[in-house]
């Protein structure tokens, strides 16, 4: 039989869980006058919300019931979280025991041992306020926020100190970062005046990784691109690129990478291909790979058609200078003044997917659609214009997202390029995640985090500059 437990502050617990022990001796000496068993502490017979409801009905108050219905004590409790015909305070199958003004708590001389610790946590967490684990690695002040509990058995889910980000399992866990752009050069700023710490943001991924290793249940990362900037010197750049990859070496588990337009300003694609140790089968920088049966992961390379990266003579480079001379008249091609709304997103620093992976992309998620899989999407580019600034946009995210749209299976697209972030969801329920940059986190914070992977939802736990988000979907 379900029961509630719905108190509406943590001020309000204490006062109940005090007037317990004061109700509890009254009980014991009752009991004791009566000719009953002797009394017993409350420390060893908390209380119990799991009453006898079918055996006896509840007293209709807190006066102190006598010696022959001592097994049962109800205690009201003002200004409930829930009223009683909410769903989250009416777990019960009998909700005619229910009063519209108080929450009923009953007392036995046999209950659950599980008061004390809830008791105790309580009391910890009015007198210390101190920073608990949440069980997935990352820190978080608890306040009077965090308090209620909607139910026993979220109470039983917080024990020592360590309040669980979910009362279910993930499937697993995987890290993130995006942007690092390291360079051994004095601080900066971009070309909004935003701050950028060059040298610091490798601190921010050692960690990144240092963290998720802590944790034991991350089982791999991924790198949403740009690990170098571009004003590193181009005659460190190898060394740059290979100092970052260093780091993400000391992860206990792989990292899947993916480029972006100032890993292309400082060195050609096939030779990050294989820095990178893509896993793929030639020079192409798009790929997929499956976890477990439940999910598949499609890296997207969002620079195939560009006109970074490739040689000055490739057809690739020059189709992608024509594209950009038909839709930006600007002389300087990563300027996106005069360009409106998402056609702000014509500018160099940015590109598209081609005609070959566009294909590769609709057979992957037709069988992924086959074997019921849920896809995450991952670019360096957003592709919705509510997760990210319209000049950060990819080329041609419509035509990624139509196909996207003839199947059912992805359900959130992830991606960094936009260092500020955004989530949005689109008209089709998919999500999109653009991640907090590493590279503008002043020294002493971080911008990296951990998703946990459910059948139905995606749970991503940041740190510091990068804000937690829930993501539900249909399983």
């Amino acid at each position: 039989m379900a029961a509630t437990l719905l108190p509406h502050s943590l001020s309000a617990d204490l006062e109940v869980a005090l007037r317990w022990k004061g109700r509890w001796k009254k009980i014991a000496s009752h009991r004791q006058a009566a000719g009953g068993s002797r009394a017993t502490s409350p420390i060893h017979h908390p209380v119990s919300v799991l009453g006898r409801r079918r055996r006896r009905r509840r007293s209709p108050s807190c006066e102190v019931a006598p010696a022959s219905a001592a097994s049962s004590l109800t205690v009201e409790h003002p200004n409930p979280s829930h009223p009683p015909s909410s769903p989250a305070a009416s777990a019960d199958p009998h909700p005619s025991h229910h009063h519209h003004a108080r929450h009923a708590i009953r007392l036995h001389p046999s209950p659950p041992p599980c008061t004390t610790a809830v008791i105790r946590l309580f009391l910890f967490f009015l007198l210390h306020k101190k920073e608990v684990e949440t069980g997935v690695g990352e820190h978080r002040r608890v306040d009077k926020a965090l308090l209620p509990f909607g139910s026993i058995t979220e109470m039983m889910a917080v024990t020592n100190g360590v309040i669980h980000a979910s009362s279910r399992e993930p499937l697993f866990s995987f890290g993130v970062i995006a942007d690092v752009q390291y360079a051994d050069i004095p601080d900066g700023r971009s070309f909004l005046g935003v701050p950028r710490y060059y040298r610091h943001s490798i601190s921010v991924l050692q960690r990144a990784v240092s963290t998720w290793n802590k944790q034991h249940n991350i089982k791999f990362s991924i790198n949403f691109g740009d690990i170098i900037d571009g004003y590193c010197p181009k005659d460190k750049s190898l060394w740059a690129v290979q100092k970052v990859l260093d780091e993400f070496e000391k992860f206990d588990g792989p990292t899947y990478h993916m480029f972006g337009n100032h890993c292309l300003y400082n060195l050609p694609r096939g030779k990050l291909v294989s820095l990178l140790k893509m896993p793929t089968d030639s020079d192409r920088a798009y790929y997929d790979f499956s976890p477990c049966p439940e999910y598949r992961f499609v890296v997207l390379d969002a620079y195939d058609f560009s006109a970074l990266g490739w040689p000055r003579d490739h057809p690739v480079t020059a189709e992608a200078m024509k594209f950009l001379e038909e839709k930006n008249p600007n002389s300087d091609k990563n300027s996106p003044d005069g360009l409106v709304g998402v056609d702000r997103r014509f500018v160099m620093f940015n590109g598209g997917v081609g005609k070959e992976q566009l294909s590769w992309l609709n057979d992957v998620l037709q069988d992924a659609s086959a074997r019921r899989q849920n896809v995450i999407l991952c670019s360096h580019l957003p592709m919705d214009p509510g997760s990210a600034s319209f000049a950060a946009l990819m080329w041609n995210y419509d035509e990624v997202m139509a196909i996207v749209r003839q199947y059912k299976c992805v359900k959130a697209c992830f991606a960094g390029h936009d260092h500020k972030g955004g989530h949005s969801v689109d008209s089709h329920g998919v999500h999109h995640r653009t991640l907090e940059a590493a590279l503008e986190c002043p020294p002493g914070t971080s911008a990296f985090g951990h998703i946990e992977v459910y059948p139905d939802k995606l749970l991503l736990v940041g740190s510091d500059k990068m804000a937690d988000t829930e993501m539900c979907f249909e399983p």
